[in-house]
């Protein structure tokens, strides 16, 4: 039996900086010859550290397209980066991958204003089970709900609270106001204010809104107020220069302030709104309208010409305020439905993203998040490259293309901790002509795997980790398993290092598998690399004990001997 020397574990500990485990006997390690001198290397300047574990992944792809306004359509894939390479052991092959990223045309972030209608009549039922208790609350007389969190205001507060969660705090701030006129008339708390300005926070946000909903509806409706507090606070706190300014104005009817009784539309309540709107439309703020439990109504606005004509018609006031402003008119009694026409009103400036799978020809699409984000996902083909092609459509129909690849590799579990030695690996290069086959009694190549897989992974994966050492003859997989000089010790500690690395990924030593090595104890497979790489960097600055003592432990691994 060959020992391991003390001498070398302690060497062992010092170049990891990890405490020494203890000198224990190893199987077919050994030290117990001569060590030639390694003059060709520069003087030993101490420990070295490990090269980071694991692939190196190319950057995110990124585009770029001049939209027929002149806007820069960006778009950026996070998710799977070129050159991604996917194990798993049966039966957990990956079937799919999610496709993750981001698109937006010209400034990135936003400014976001929900201005909520909370006057007494939102207090009745939408005919909807907006808080999803399972109960649809009914009518209660003369104007309520009998499950309040079901009425027209928990409708508008839902479809706000939902829309916000879709909102990237990093990119979006967002205001609350609520109007209802008189302040206090009608009921406790003051009901026309800016609940919440301009702010990324969420959880302020949506104290704001939980707010609105525990004072409940009172008042008369102000639109005219409501669009005045929107100036105010786009004035104040609005950055128009570096941000989108979106708006979104709600309510269930008409205004009934400041003329008349306060209970029906009267020509000054419309006029007020729209000369409201008019000032807001001279500063260029848009402004989106929906109408939630909204019945059909004409504007009672006296002024000529007319200012609420669409086709031979006249539209009701609150699709007037979207009319006059350059914004939207939306109508429905489901929450829901209003979430999902805020989304497709698209601050992010995208339309739509779709991905494809060239090798499969499976396509997915998506709205993508308001602030341009997205998530979908595609099928794969196990043992093959998979080139995946995204397409970013802008609301003008401009379009930005994004490309990555992804393979998977599903091995068997009975693989899953049999490693093979050296000599496979190198053959495995042979069999792609990267090796050059000498004659003698070298066994002939036998190419057990198909060549684009392994040469993805030795490309993808092990050649920048064999860069890492800092050989300047080992770039590849292959220079690194066909060790040159053939005599230099850190020259085969190399090969022995680089036929771990394609044991581990490809599919023979994974990840739960248990190695127990001299010096290091029972450790995990990338643990043993890390310590095999940092001797060979040690060696290869100049102390050439490091190379054998990683060439032995490489070895241990690589013939099976160090399972546990």
């Amino acid at each position: 039996m060959r020992i391991i020397r003390p001498s070398f574990l302690l060497l062992l500990s010092a170049a990891l900086a990890v405490p020494f485990v203890g000198a224990a006997a190893g199987r077919g390690v050994g030290h117990d010859r001569v060590r030639p001198p390694h003059p060709v290397h520069p003087p030993h300047p101490g420990p070295v550290a490990p090269p980071p574990p694991g692939p190196i992944l190319m950057p995110p792809p990124t585009c770029t397209s001049v939209t027929s306004g002149g806007e820069i359509l960006r778009a950026t894939l996070s998710a799977p980066l070129p050159g991604t390479i996917l194990t798993a052991y049966e039966p957990d092959c990956i079937p799919a991958i999610d496709v993750v990223g981001t698109g937006s045309v010209g400034v990135t972030l936003s400014d976001l204003y929900f201005i909520i209608d909370s006057s007494g009549s939102t207090a009745a039922c939408s005919g909807f089970d907006v808080d999803q208790d399972g109960v649809v609350g009914t009518t209660v007389f003369p104007v309520g709900c009998s499950d309040p969190d079901d009425s027209v205001l928990g409708a508008e507060v839902r479809a706000v609270h939902d829309f916000v969660l879709t909102l990237d705090p990093a990119l979006s701030r967002i205001s609350i106001i609520q109007f209802s006129m008189p302040e206090g008339a009608f009921g406790a708390g003051e009901r026309q204010r800016v609940v919440v300005s301009l702010t990324s926070d969420i959880a302020t946000v949506m104290a704001g809104l939980d707010e609105i909903l525990l004072f409940g509806p009172a008042g008369a409706t102000d639109y005219g107020g409501a669009i005045q507090l929107l100036v105010g606070e786009f004035t104040a706190n609005g950055d128009p220069a570096n941000r989108r300014q979106l708006c979104y104005m709600m309510s269930d009817g008409v205004p009934t302030y400041p003329d008349g009784g306060f209970g029906n539309e009267d020509p000054g309540d419309s006029q007020w709104a729209l000369d409201q709107a008019d000032i807001a439309a001279a500063q260029s703020i848009v402004i989106n309208t929906f109408g939630v439990g909204f019945l059909p109504s004409v504007t009672q606005d006296p002024v000529f010409p007319r200012r609420c004509v669409v086709g031979l018609s006249e539209v009701s006031t609150l699709e007037c305020v979207a009319l006059r402003t350059g914004g939207d008119f939306f109508a429905s009694n489901d929450p829901e439905d209003i979430v999902e026409q805020l989304l497709l009103s698209r601050p992010a400036g995208v339309e739509l993203v779709t991905a494809t799978n060239l090798e499969t020809g499976d396509s997915a699409s998506v709205v993508p998040s308001p602030n341009g984000s997205f998530a979908l996902q595609l099928p794969l083909v196990q043992g093959v490259v998979n080139n995946i092609e995204v397409v970013v459509l802008a609301d003008d129909g401009t379009t930005c293309v994004l490309e990555t690849n992804v393979l998977p590799l599903c091995f068997a579990l009975s693989d899953g901790c049999s490693p093979l030695t050296q000599g496979y690996w190198h053959r495995q290069c042979m069999s792609l002509g990267l090796i050059e086959r000498s004659g003698g009694g070298i066994p002939p190549p036998h190419p057990d795997w198909e060549p684009p897989p392994l040469l993805a992974i030795m490309q993808e994966i092990v050649d920048p980790i064999i860069r890492r050492l800092g050989s300047p003859t080992d770039t590849t997989t292959c220079e690194a398993l066909d060790a040159d000089p053939p005599d230099d010790m850190c020259q085969k500690a190399i090969k022995q290092y680089a036929a771990v690395l394609m044991n581990m990924y490809g599919g023979h030593l994974g990840p739960d598998c248990v190695l127990e090595l001299p010096g290091l104890g029972q450790v995990t497979p990338q643990q043993a690399a890390d310590a095999i790489a940092a001797l060979i960097m040690q060696g290869l600055a100049g102390d050439p004990r490091a190379c054998y003592l990683a060439n032995d432990l490489a070895d241990l691994i690589n013939t099976g001997a160090a399972l546990r």
